[in-house]
């Protein structure tokens, strides 16, 4: 399946207590809580998304959307801008979706220099 490339700001939880903190949570969440289903999936009995689930998901986008917003504002545009692969790259982290604009034979430059990373593979990303 074709994907297409993006970059996002990810947590880091390096502290035990952070991520015990984010665990005691998710275990803390009401059933309620994961009733979240996309509009047109039907729902099946089981099939709720864990609260460990929505919580990474959560965060994973908070933290994206905060580094966008709030670093945005802080960039320091006197300094030279960063060429080639790079500046697809840092123009990314910067964009309101993330997709780093690229043509198709630069894609697997850009994939050996950051390893597999955490592509996403959903059609759209």
């Amino acid at each position: 399946m074709p994907y297409k490339l993006a970059c996002a700001w990810l947590p880091i939880l390096s502290d035990p207590e952070g991520a015990e903190r984010l665990g005691a949570l998710a275990r803390a969440m009401p059933p309620a809580c994961c009733a979240i289903f996309p509009p047109a999936v039907v729902p099946e009995p089981g099939g709720a998304p864990q609260p460990h689930t929505l919580l990474d998901g959560f965060l994973r986008h908070l933290v994206d959307r905060a580094a966008r917003s709030w670093g945005r504002d802080a960039l320091d545009r006197r300094r030279k801008a960063p060429e080639g692969l790079a500046v697809a790259w840092w123009s990314a982290l910067w964009s309101d979706d993330g997709r780093i604009d690229l043509p198709p034979a630069q894609r697997p430059a850009l994939a050996r220099f950051f390893g597999d990373g955490e592509r996403e593979k959903e059609p759209g990303v």
